[in-house]
């Protein structure tokens, strides 16, 4: 805190000299000169080469061209630009993995449920329209909590790794396969990107003709 104390009438005090001011009588300013330009100049030239780093840290951090999954012919395909951040892009790749799984899996069984019915189903349809059925809708009820608590319960996704779930049965960790290695990894994506493309067209082509997979391709 500072005090501040009154002049006694018995003290001769006397103006300061306007040596600051630069004024004649006073003291002029010190030049800056040389070292002051050059130091300027450094303070300068640092703050440029910081704000370039910043750049080029920001430019190098994440390139999602150089992810798994970018393969020919088409490379890195993200025309809507939707996954242009890194956590973007690992939402997405998750999203994209778990579907393509799921893909794979029903391109497959609109196919096997052609030939092979559980006999409580019976003279049920085949293909989208069995969902319609009364006899059907328990058995999909099921799967759909199976499917979730499989999910929350056991195969839980690693966050380093966006859509791994690790390897419940073995068979990459095994000698057969050598790991889940990046080939893998493409094998995958691109399995399951052909298969969603593949349940899309059966399941479009059997709203426009009421025909499953199997009677498609028997005509």
């Amino acid at each position: 805190m500072a005090v501040f104390v009154l002049p006694s009438a018995g003290h001769n005090y006397q103006m300061a000299s306007p040596a600051l001011r630069g004024s004649a009588t006073g003291q002029p300013l010190p030049s800056l000169g040389s070292s002051g330009s050059l130091g300027l100049g450094l303070m300068g030239g640092s703050l440029a080469l910081v704000a370039s780093g910043k750049r080029a840290v920001h430019r190098s951090a994440f390139d999602a061209s150089k992810q798994i999954g970018a393969t020919a012919p088409l490379g890195y395909f993200d025309p809507l630009g939707l996954a242009s951040t890194e956590a973007a892009f690992n939402s997405m790749r998750s999203a994209e993995i778990k579907h393509g799984r799921v893909a794979m899996m029903a391109s497959v069984g609109m196919v096997f449920q052609h030939y092979v019915k559980f006999p409580q189903l019976a003279g049920t349809p085949s293909g989208v329209a069995a969902i319609y059925d009364e006899k059907v809708l328990p058995f999909a009820a099921f799967l759909f909590v199976l499917s979730g608590a499989l999910e929350l319960s056991f195969w839980k996704e690693d966050k380093s790794q966006p859509g791994s779930m690790g390897d419940p049965m073995r068979l990459a960790t095994g000698a057969v396969y050598g790991g889940y290695t990046e080939e893998w990894r493409n094998r995958e994506i691109n399995n399951g990107r052909m298969a969603m493309l593949a349940v899309l067209g059966q399941i479009v082509a059997e709203l426009a003709t009421g025909k499953d997979a199997v009677e498609q391709l028997a005509r």
